[in-house]
């Protein structure tokens, strides 16, 4: 495939990224990181061989399965816009979610958001620093770089985080 799609699962195998496994690892996520393309209305993914024989995936509002109260972090292009009918961001809340990261238009470039989960901002999450001001902190970096005016919102609870303690430990003060 040009544009493997895979995703991993909570017990951490990887699997083929296909709508059925989205909709199982969804509907039993704690904290969602989804980095690939979306739009205001659904999260898509190219899986497409060098034939053109698959087809892209995508996960529509219909397709939200019922959420057990996960933050879903999407630092890709705009997907919050809940004036729109059948928002994707507004759907995944409506279904459950506690919290809904991502940005209102393009970020343009928001590699410094992407990577693995490891690495995520929002995946470093602890009480002492929320999703809510991983969000802030987010807006100030790319208004002093791309944006003037903020471009990732958060829809929900800005006080979730994905840890209950600091993901580092301090050595030395």
């Amino acid at each position: 495939d040009i544009f493997p799609g895979r995703i991993k699962g909570s017990d951490g195998t990887e699997h083929e990224l296909s709508l059925e496994k989205l909709i199982s690892t969804l509907s039993k996520a704690k904290f969602y990181y989804w980095s690939r393309h979306v739009s205001k209305r659904r999260w898509f993914w190219e899986n497409i061989g060098r034939d053109k024989s698959k087809q892209a995936g995508s996960l529509n509002p219909e397709d939200v399965p019922a959420l057990n109260a996960p933050v879903i972090y999407v630092p890709a292009c705009g997907s919050i816009a809940p004036w729109f009918e059948n928002n994707i961001a507004v759907e995944f809340i409506e279904k459950g979610a506690a919290a809904y990261a991502g940005h209102l238009f393009s970020p343009l470039n928001s590699g410094m958001f992407m990577g693995d989960m490891e690495v995520t901002p929002a995946a470093n999450s602890w009480t002492g620093f929320p999703i809510g001001m991983i969000v802030q902190q987010q807006n100030k970096v790319t208004g002093k770089m791309i944006f003037q005016v903020p471009n990732f919102f958060l829809l929900g609870n800005p006080f979730l985080s994905a840890e209950t303690t600091p993901p580092y430990s301090i050595i030395n003060d």
